[in-house]
């Protein structure tokens, strides 16, 4: 077989592969959107507010993805960002009478700030020493979210009362579970279709190599550590989306929010799921909510289930459901 024939056929196995991803996401925005609507138009505001969690933490599952299933950066501190959005957001709205749509963009603000510190402390280092580093942060920022029990209300947390509207022209109410069904959706599609853009870009062919051997990336001339922050700041985005999203839902907020329990649930999706598919840790953030839902209905020990649920897919599914298909990267 000649070299050009071969070229040829590898040049349409990609394109083909290619070609099934690319079926492949549509074929998810379209269940999620349908999803959505039959949600709205057929469920009662109980199940409209479950969906909508399934998709707030799958959205947080896909930015952890960015970091853990791309990169290779383990972070334990994931959701310092999920919760800290809603605390400052909380805060800006009910103490300093903030307007809604003036408060979620001013958290965003701080908490992009906030990342970027950590980044650039973090980015230096890879492996146990990036993992045990968020895992310090997020205890700092748990402790002081708790002690600061003025504005976040500490253990008790902080209930919003008053109405969580918006006005773009039109007024909308973001308490009736139907609006922010609608709204969690069209965000969660462009996530993910932006995430997927990402990964399918060059820098995400970095992201990749940055995660197999760091060392060659560098030789290359890569700058790793300006690329870690970068990939690191958007994971930090779409965590903080979602944890808007998340007060919005639950009209409360809470310190714990931040706690290193919180990120081990966010892994725990991303396990169950399967990193580094994007996809994948979307499904395993719905069973996650569906099934702790479900389990908590019948008995109070529910975290048991959830831990013996993470041994078994440590032992005998450590790829995830979807992990399989990165054997095909």
């Amino acid at each position: 077989m000649s070299m050009e024939h071969t070229d040829l056929v590898s040049k349409t196995l990609v394109q083909k592969k290619k070609f099934d991803f690319m079926k492949l996401d549509w074929w998810i925005c379209l269940f999620i959107a349908s999803s959505v609507v039959l949600t709205v138009t057929i469920a009662d505001s109980f199940y409209q507010r479950l969906v909508t969690e399934m998709m707030i933490f799958a959205l947080l599952a896909i930015s952890l993805d960015l970091l853990l299933g791309y990169t290779g950066l383990l972070s334990l501190g994931h959701a310092i960002f999920f919760g800290i959005s809603g605390l400052v957001a909380a805060t800006l709205f009910v103490d300093f009478h903030y307007p809604l749509l003036l408060a979620l963009f001013v958290s965003i603000m701080i908490t992009m700030v906030i990342a970027f510190i950590i980044a650039l402390v973090n980015c230096r280092f890879s492996g146990i020493q990036f993992a045990m580093l968020t895992i310090a942060f997020g205890q700092f920022f748990w402790t002081l979210a708790v002690n600061w029990r003025q504005y976040t209300g500490g253990h008790d947390g902080k209930t919003i009362v008053d109405p969580l509207t918006m006005n773009l022209g039109f007024t909308v109410d973001l308490k009736d579970p139907a609006n922010l069904t609608v709204l969690t959706g069209v965000i969660l599609i462009l996530s993910y279709l932006v995430l997927r853009k990402m990964i399918n870009s060059p820098f995400g062919k970095i992201l990749v190599a940055i995660k197999e051997n760091e060392s060659r990336a560098i030789f290359l001339g890569f700058n790793s550590y300006r690329v870690k922050i970068q990939v690191f700041m958007f994971g930090a985005f779409f965590s903080s989306i979602s944890g808007l999203l998340y007060f919005l839902l639950k009209s409360y907020v809470i310190a714990d929010n931040i706690s290193w329990v919180k990120s081990g649930d966010i892994l725990l999706m991303t396990l169950v799921g399967g990193m580094g598919t994007i996809f994948g840790p979307m499904l395993g953030a719905t069973f996650f909510v569906w099934f702790k839902d479900w389990s908590s209905s019948f008995t109070e020990n529910w975290m048991f289930i959830i831990g013996i649920l993470y041994i078994i897919v440590v032992l005998f599914f450590p790829k995830g459901a979807f992990g399989w298909l990165n054997k095909s990267k």
